[in-house]
């Protein structure tokens, strides 16, 4: 830590999102310590409190989640929901189950992970689910104001209500409208104001 210039010291305080301050104090000092851990330099496990912490935790974790492993968050800890996800993984590839991740399955992981791709399960999932509900103003309700006495703006309002409902959606016109309409009966003229909200 103590080859580290002013400068090395700032670059990685930002970019892990440290308090910016040029000397290692010991929230930076963790940080150094969980950055010099790569996946395979160590045998993963959970232990007693405090946890294992590192950088080779959260690449462990971002690549079970790229293979649809739920190991949670990717926070760099291994705790017991990382380690289920171990034990799956073992299970999935024949190896033994024991939670830990060693040169076994560090080596199946590397195997696997370069067949295995194309995001995470989340993402496809969110994919699959905004594929399959077709038009997202289905069942909406939409509130139109064309608010003013610009005709241009009401009929534009009109013309949109109408493509809304072709979508599926309920649309509300807000804007009053007055007409006057003349009726003749019987030689009378007859006017009535109609209001319509």
């Amino acid at each position: 830590m103590s080859d580290l210039t002013e400068s090395e010291i700032r670059s990685f305080q930002q970019a892990r999102g440290l308090d910016v301050t040029g000397f290692v104090d010991a929230v930076t000092a963790r940080a150094l310590e969980e950055a010099r851990w790569k996946l395979g330099d160590r045998s993963l496990y959970v232990q007693e409190a405090p946890l294992m912490h590192g950088d080779d935790i959260a690449a462990l974790q971002s690549r079970l989640t790229e293979m649809g492993f739920d190991c949670g968050r990717v926070d760099g800890v291994y705790g017991p929901r990382t380690e289920l996800a171990v034990k799956d993984f073992q299970k999935s590839v024949g190896a033994i189950i024991d939670g830990k991740c060693g040169p076994a399955t560090i080596i199946a992981l590397i195997r696997l992970t370069k067949i295995v791709s194309g995001g995470t399960p989340s993402t496809l999932r969110q994919n699959a689910m905004q594929q399959s509900r077709g038009p997202a103003l289905a069942n909406k309700v939409i509130v139109l104001n064309p608010d003013g006495a610009d005709q241009l703006v009401y009929d534009i309002a009109v013309r949109t209500e109408g493509r809304l409902l072709a979508l599926g959606a309920s649309v509300f016109l807000t804007r009053v409208v007055r007409q006057i309409i003349l009726l003749r009966l019987n030689g009378f003229c007859l006017v009535i104001k109609v209001q319509l909200i």
